[in-house]
């Protein structure tokens, strides 16, 4: 049985070649590849709006802050227009970063061929009312898209030596749904009920993978799977996926599963939190492996179960609490339980790695 948890980093590692892009070259100035006429004026060439056509895009600066005109932002190979009216950013112009890589890849590179920005955002008072808002990570660059001034749905295009994807989330009334480029067969879906937050992968609308608080109660839980559970402050995280999976074509999806589950996105409404799913899906991609905005949750490991088709623990260890800080910890082998033992839930930690170096493998269930 592999273990579901894996690095992002690995998982680009591993994915087809295409053209390197340097995602996190940034523009010097608001302007790169500009033209100084009088002092605080600049011109641009580089790019055309196909809603402003024009021969050079110019920008004036007043005190040393775009006033009025064009000002590129982002990057050398990824970058955006703001256009500015009286020191106000009214508009900005951008382009589909993905497809034009794509388009880069067929036709193949050509120096100082012109970008076509296509994509139009309106502001009011430096706030997005309708369009994209861009944000450059060290090997992603996140992409938001609001319709009167909410969040809609968020794209995470990822670049890398010999790698892309897109990783898009889309919210649909209550639901959120995310797919990635790479994986056109499985997706994630997060809803609430009750309060509670019901995350599942599935393949062809089938459940395949999630974390029903009731597939994890090991006094009956759901047949025919792989279950893992984690201690968290304030609850404990259920991760269910059904037996004989084949991971890998997935892998991504799942990824991002267990983490939604440990993070669990949701406002005190008891809503989805469409902005937490997006910045830990792009923390994700940060150099370090580590969240951009809030630190990750500590959770403490308390099951790894596999149950038979019939029904029962057919292998496995899991901890549940006793008293106070104490807890009782089980151990199964061959549907059997094989040995049991008081502990604290970071003293069962080590038992628990344990454990799985030396039976993980040996964990398949009985048909």
């Amino acid at each position: 049985m592999k273990k579901i948890v894996l690095s992002l980093i690995t998982l680009m590692i591993m994915a087809p070649a295409v053209a390197q892009k340097r995602v996190s070259d940034s523009i010097p100035s608001p302007s790169a590849n500009n033209t100084n006429t009088p002092a605080h004026q600049i011109a641009d060439s580089t790019f055309t709006i196909v809603d402003q056509p024009l021969d050079v895009y110019k920008g004036v600066y007043k005190d040393s802050l775009p006033y009025s005109g064009y000002f590129k932002m982002g990057s050398t190979d990824f970058f955006w227009v703001d256009f500015y009216a009286q020191g106000r950013k009214t508009v900005q112009y951008s382009f589909d970063f993905l497809e034009d890589i794509m388009i880069e890849e067929k036709n193949g590179y050509v120096q100082g061929r012109k970008k076509i920005l296509d994509l139009k955002s309106t502001f009011r008072d430096n706030k997005i009312i309708n369009g994209y808002t861009h944000t450059i990570l060290p090997k992603a660059i996140v992409t938001k898209k609001h319709i009167s001034g909410d969040l809609y749905e968020a794209v995470v295009d990822v670049f890398d030596i010999h790698y892309y994807n897109r990783i898009t989330i889309r919210k649909n009334n209550k639901t959120v749904l995310i797919k990635n480029l790479k994986d056109s067969l499985s997706s994630l879906r997060i809803a609430p009920q009750h309060g509670i937050l019901n995350i599942s992968l599935n393949i062809d609308e089938e459940r395949i993978a999630g974390n029903h608080r009731n597939d994890c109660k090991f006094e009956r839980p759901k047949r025919n799977s792989l279950l893992r559970t984690y201690r968290l402050a304030d609850r404990e995280a259920c991760f269910s996926v059904t037996n004989g999976i084949n991971i890998e074509p997935y892998f991504l999806n799942f990824t991002l599963l267990e983490e939604l589950i440990k993070q669990y996105p949701i406002k005190e409404n008891g809503s989805v939190d469409l902005e937490a799913i997006v910045s830990l899906i792009g923390s994700k991609l940060t150099t370090d492996n580590q969240p951009i905005s809030t630190e990750e949750e500590k959770s403490l490991a308390s099951g790894y179960v596999v149950t038979a088709i019939n029904g029962g623990i057919e292998s496995g260890i899991y901890w549940t609490p006793f008293e106070k800080d104490n807890g009782m910890y089980k151990i199964f082998e061959s549907g059997r339980m094989t040995e049991k033992g008081l502990s604290t839930l970071e003293d069962f930690q080590a038992l628990f790695e344990t454990y799985l170096k030396n039976n993980v493998v040996k964990m398949t269930p009985k048909k």
